[in-house]
């Protein structure tokens, strides 16, 4: 026997049963988290102990007992029943009645001692059963048999001779050079096989031998990322353009034995990431049958044939909401594995569902053992999750990639429900897959965790005041009232601002206007409240891709239109702001809010440290990105555009705000805005002189994370520009091949507003 599965029993306690007198009867099999594997007459998934008694007599057990406690041996006496001769008996281990035989108390799945006893305090038995997953067995591996182990078939009034357990010499994980796979098969004529393409091992599958060599293999020809995911025609997203270089792959690998032609253990799937390029995200490994992504037919990850090339954003297989089975293992920044278990995916979005990355839904499912994500997936949320997103980065505007989360980052600390977002990288079938933003999902499920309701006590409604789950008969006649009273009448203000959480909504509907989102009011909208006395109606801050554009744009004339032509800000979706604006304590109370917000949250300072954090998190990951995706188009490209555009809203936009507030609601109020145009930026160079490396340190505050250089020789004629990016050090790295000379280099800041500082160069 291999030393590995010996340092394995000996960490779950392999230990001999006790049997003091007797061996006729025994403890045989314990099940301390059924959640689908064996039921009682009534259809209950309560927890089991199954007794088998190896004697050739039919046993009487009145005299009895079972316990979890040695002090109380006495806890649960068997009813007046017989257990015949190489038989077994199943004792379910609930509180709850039930028709079949029940002890009476859980059993906990963390670990449990367990006794069977006879009148006399004789300990005819007991188990010392280990921390046990769901749906998993732990008892001896044969009856007869001294031997205790994990066992993955449950046999419940069966033998346990037909459930193996398997070993594995190495754990899923991140490994800097190749190695050797080795499994140990608990029983050892029960034969190993695998599948490296997602689908479920059988006996038509490769058969594991000896050993299996693991490494990288990010030098193997591309495969499913050469499928087409989005159509031929132009869509509204990111097209499908296939790779041109050889995508970084890891190994993802199924594995299950079998007995007699027949399953005699899990499905094991572990993934080896060897070799990969460096990161500080997480990592996310999706392994899925092939053929339920891509095949033309019932495939939900590619256009497949329900594609309608006359609606080629509205049409496709991805447009289904079909659920597949899909295994999940999440890696942390610190590429330690935090979880690995079966789940359900399906595709998720609008139109984003045709883009060629998509964002997928996972869903958490007690038919495969566990009902929830339990770890903190994200950052000051829950800690478990039902359901959780991992949203593509290719629906952002503009191919911002990160506006969404931006935006979400920005008003963290508002009266508002939003999501809270991480990036993540995520290998599919064992293929990189691009970086994701992984999100918690904004509904029931969420809202009841949140909040410590049940789900029974959310209700949750779009921006026309339609239920999609719960009550939403408040709403209805919130409408109506508005649309029959005015409220610049304090009493029927009163009645709104006892429906609508009134501190909340103010926080949502300023932080919409200010980061002017083009695809809202009629559209991504939504309220959910709590069906408890007393609860208000709060917005719902999601899906904000189309922000950070049309620097300009006046959202007090967009939010307040009576006749707008364009259908996202009707006049039934203007009512409710239009007719709070009446009332004079809403609006001062709204002006104040915003006027307050514009100097903190929103101000360039505030805002521009929550862009460098983001960027400074994914910016290293977005070459890899572009290898995998043509999205986008170059890190160059997508720097200059960030800097340009989406670092100049940050800096212009507070100021053109004030502005319009004060037109809108004729202020007496003196608009002062931070003139940076008369500032330079102060920096130093290190080393100075150099051999053409050298490091920018930017000494002025409110400095993007992204700066743009130009180097000048000494005529004044332009030898070298680039963007560059703030690194781990806070430093801005710099190599040149320029030959040794006397240079000056110009940092520029948002360069379209003209911030500048200049400095000698020397390289020698």
């Amino acid at each position: 026997m291999l030393s590995f599965k010996r340092k394995y029993i000996s960490i779950i306690l392999v230990i001999c049963s006790l049997s003091i007198y007797s061996q006729n009867i025994q403890l045989n099999e314990v099940m301390t988290k059924n959640t689908n594997s064996f039921t009682t007459s009534e259809g209950y998934t309560y927890d089991w102990i199954e007794i088998y008694n190896s004697s050739s007599d039919t046993l009487q057990l009145s005299n009895y007992f079972l316990s979890k406690d040695i002090e109380d041996l006495y806890k649960w006496q068997f009813p007046n029943i017989e257990i015949f001769p190489d038989s077994f008996l199943v004792v379910f281990a609930s509180k709850n009645y039930t028709t079949d035989i029940n002890c009476g108390f859980k059993l906990k799945s963390k670990g449990v001692n367990i006794y069977l006893s006879k009148l006399g305090n004789q300990i005819i038995d007991s188990l010392i059963v280990p921390s046990l997953k769901p749906n998993s067995c732990f008892g001896r591996i044969e009856e007869n048999s001294n031997e205790l182990n994990f066992l993955d078939i449950p046999t419940p009034k069966y033998s346990n001779a037909i459930s193996n357990h398997l070993f594995f010499s190495m754990n899923s994980g991140f490994y800097s050079n190749s190695f050797q796979l080795k499994i140990n098969s608990l029983k050892q004529n029960h034969t190993i096989y695998y599948t490296l393409n997602g689908t479920k091992p059988n006996n038509s599958s490769f058969i594991f031998k000896d050993s299996m060599f693991i490494e990288n293999r990010s030098s193997l020809e591309n495969t499913i990322s050469n499928i087409r995911t989005s159509p031929i025609e132009k869509i509204y997203h990111h097209n499908w353009i296939q790779a041109e270089e050889k995508i970084n792959k890891i190994t993802s690998i199924k594995f299950i034995s079998y007995l007699n032609n027949e399953p005699s253990s899990k499905i094991y799937t572990k993934n080896f990431l060897l070799e990969l390029p460096k990161t500080a995200l997480p990592s996310i490994c999706l392994v899925v049958d092939s053929t339920l992504l891509f095949d033309d037919d019932i495939g939900i990850y590619v256009p497949g044939n329900l594609y309608n090339s006359d609606y080629p954003n509205f049409t496709g297989n991805y447009f289904r909401n079909n659920k597949i089975p899909a295994n999940f293992s999440f890696f942390d920044e610190n590429k330690n594995l935090l979880l690995n278990q079966n789940i359900d995916i399906r595709i998720k979005g609008k139109t984003t569902r045709a883009s060629a990355q998509k964002s997928l839904k996972l869903y958490a499912k007690k038919k495969y053992g566990e009902k929830y994500f339990n770890i903190p997936l994200l950052e000051n949320d829950l800690s478990q999750y039902k359901r959780f997103i991992l949203r593509t980065i290719q629906g952002s505007y503009n191919n911002n990639v990160i506006s969404d989360d931006l935006a979400n980052l920005i008003v963290t600390d508002l009266n508002i429900d939003k999501s809270e977002t991480r990036f993540c990288k995520l290998y599919l079938n064992g293929t990189y897959w691009g970086v994701n933003s992984l999100r918690n999902e904004l509904d029931e499920y969420y809202f009841s965790e949140k909040e410590g309701l049940e789900k029974s006590d959310i209700s949750i409604a779009n921006i026309d005041f339609e239920s999609e789950i719960g009550d939403n008969s408040s709403l209805l006649l919130l409408r109506e009232y508005i649309e029959n009273n005015n409220l610049k009448e304090q009493n029927h203000y009163n009645f709104v601002s006892n429906i609508l959480d009134i501190e909340s909504y103010i926080d949502y509907q300023i932080s919409q206007m200010f980061l002017n989102n083009l695809d809202w009011l009629g559209n991504n909208s939504k309220l959910w409240k709590s069906n408890k006395q007393n609860s208000k109606w709060r917005f719902v801050f999601y899906d904000l891709d189309a922000t950070f554009t049309d620097i300009d744009k006046n959202m007090f004339s967009y939010c307040t239109a009576t006749n707008s032509s364009e259908w996202r800000n009707a006049p039934k979706y203007t009512l409710l702001f239009r007719s709070l604006l009446k009332n004079e304590n809403f609006k001062n109370k709204f002006i104040k809010r915003y006027l307050e917000l514009l100097e903190t949250s929103f101000s360039y300072g505030n805002t521009l440290k929550s862009f460098n954090e983001i960027l400074k998190n994914i910016n290293p990951e977005i070459n890899e990105n572009i290898e995998r995706w043509h999205s986008p188009s170059s890190q160059t490209d997508w720097l200059s555009h960030l800097n340009n555009s989406l670092v100049g809203f940050l800096k212009e936009r507070p100021c053109i705000v004030k502005h319009q507030l004060k037109d809108f609601f004729k202020l007496e109020i003196e608009v002062e805005c931070d003139n940076i145009n008369d500032k330079t930026i102060e920096f130093n160079l290190f080393p100075n002189p150099n051999n053409g490396s050298f490091f920018i340190n930017v000494l002025s505050e409110n400095v993007s994370i992204i700066i743009y250089y130009q180097i000048f020789s000494i005529d004044g004629s332009i030898v070298a520009n680039s963007y560059s990016v703030l690194n781990e050090n806070n430093y801005y790295p710099i190599t040149s091949i320029l030959p040794k000379g006397i240079y000056y280099i110009k940092i520029i800041n948002a360069n379209v507003f003209g911030v500048f500082g200049v400095e000698k160069l020397i390289i020698n």
